[in-house]
């Protein structure tokens, strides 16, 4: 499988492509708590390489989103004392990957004005709206021997 995924983003570094430019998102809003504060469901998660510009979607091809982490939920509460810092929690719900239901809890910090850091990782926060949180970081990690650089993106949904 591995090698499968390392042949695939090998090929999509040497091929080019015209794409399309998406409109910039309207509605966005600035990254406060008060903003930030709600239920969120990862919906999207793509790799793209260093030197490339096309994404491999890695939520909906392969395993590495399997459906008891699709429907899991973050969940920011904001702070009542400041825009900068509130809590965060991440609940295993749905389909859960293992008999006793896991999550993580904890506080995040933002440093404005776009960077956005929880669950021990400091992400940049490429938008948000009243809808979803986008949110980017750079990755670099060894598969079948090879060395694979470049940014991974995620998408939340906001919950209901």
């Amino acid at each position: 499988m591995k090698k499968i995924i390392v042949t695939t983003l090998t090929a999509l570094v040497l091929i080019t492509a015209c794409k399309k430019e998406e409109n910039a998102t309207t509605g966005s809003l600035e990254l406060t708590s008060t903003n930030l504060a709600g239920k969120y469901k990862t919906t999207g998660a793509t790799f793209t390489l260093s030197g490339s510009t096309i994404p491999y979607d890695f939520f909906n091809t392969g395993t590495a989103y399997p459906a008891c982490e699709k429907d899991n939920i973050h969940t920011f509460t904001a702070s009542t004392t400041t825009t900068n810092i509130g809590t965060y929690n991440y609940a295993d719900s749905g389909v859960y990957c293992t008999t006793i239901p896991m999550g993580r809890t904890g506080t995040y910090t933002i440093t404005p004005p776009n960077q956005l850091t929880f669950d021990g990782r400091a992400y940049l926060v490429e938008s948000l709206t009243t809808s979803a949180l986008v949110v980017g970081f750079d990755s670099t990690g060894v598969t079948s021997g090879v060395t694979l650089s470049g940014r991974v993106k995620l998408t939340l949904t906001k919950q209901p």
